[in-house]
């Protein structure tokens, strides 16, 4: 990540030597797909939306108590 980090800094753009490449995010071009930083890096399945609006919603009303 922090090799990222750098060369978006540096040059505007997180690729570089021997990292795996970070696709530019676009939501009808990228077939649900998105830069996965886990043990190991790569562009994978997108974080489910459905289930982040799920706990959304569940924060909220927990902070509502």
């Amino acid at each position: 990540m922090t090799s990222y980090s750098v060369n978006f800094v540096a040059t505007g753009n997180p690729n570089g030597r021997g990292l795996p490449k970070w696709e530019a995010y676009n939501s009808k071009s990228n077939d649900g797909r998105a830069m996965v930083l886990g043990d190991t890096i790569e562009f994978g399945p997108q974080i489910d939306i459905p289930r982040l609006e799920f706990f959304d919603k569940f924060y909220a009303i927990e902070q509502k108590q």
